[in-house]
């Protein structure tokens, strides 16, 4: 395959969320051509910016990225830590309720 073939294909492959294909025609643009970099920079301007973040959603923070995606990633990070904190909070306070509610254990005192 040519490099432009491969650059098509891996954008097809981000579209249909096909990350081993990705994954796969990225490793022979790499054989190809080791100075990949700036072929990539340029290939993820041409991404729509819902395609941009199901790659970063999938393959993770990239510095790559336009500032913008990098902007909506960091506010949807820190809008998963508020909801995993306030979930936290939550079954912390249920367990509360739960353990002052429940009746101490009387034992009996032994008789020695």
């Amino acid at each position: 395959m040519t490099e432009q073939e491969l650059l098509e294909a891996m954008k097809l492959t981000i579209v249909a969320r096909d990350w081993q294909g990705y994954l796969s025609f990225r490793r022979q643009l790499i054989a190809l051509d080791p100075q990949f970099q700036s072929k990539m920079r340029a290939f993820y301007g041409e991404l729509s910016d819902t395609d941009l973040i199901a790659y970063a959603d999938y393959f993770g923070f990239d510095q790559k990225l336009p500032n913008h995606i990098k902007e909506y990633l960091k506010i949807k990070e820190k809008a998963k830590q508020e909801e995993r904190e306030r979930l936290a909070q939550e079954r912390t306070a249920a367990w509360e309720m739960n353990a002052r509610s429940l009746k101490p254990i009387l034992r009996k005192p032994s008789k020695d």
